[in-house]
């Protein structure tokens, strides 16, 4: 299952970050991000050796859940609930903080 997001965006509050043409591959999704840093002007996310392994992602993102509702994706642990994530009218909302961004 292949998908592409073209000029998808996150805005937090007054920050904003884009990805061009990513594309996101569910069968690729066993990678390495080594120091995978956001820098958001003063707001800063990193993910330092993340892996994106379905067998471990219970284990090592147990406070991060997604719900990807159009892309009918149901093999993510549901007992991962403080992240949500919808595709298609996207829409993300970590604990209080509101995100939102632009899917085409």
């Amino acid at each position: 299952m292949k998908r592409e997001f073209h000029d998808f965006v996150f805005d937090i509050g007054e920050f904003e970050f884009k990805f061009h043409d990513l594309a996101f591959d569910i069968a690729e999704m066993k990678r390495e991000f080594h120091d995978f840093v956001f820098d958001i002007d003063e707001f800063e996310f990193k993910i330092q050796e993340f892996e994106f392994v379905f067998p471990e992602l219970k284990r090592k993102l147990y406070d991060l859940g997604f719900e990807i509702g159009d892309f009918g994706l149901e093999s993510m642990p549901s007992a991962l609930r403080r992240f949500h994530l919808r595709c298609g009218s996207f829409r993300v909302s970590p604990g209080g903080m509101k995100i939102s961004g632009v899917y085409h």
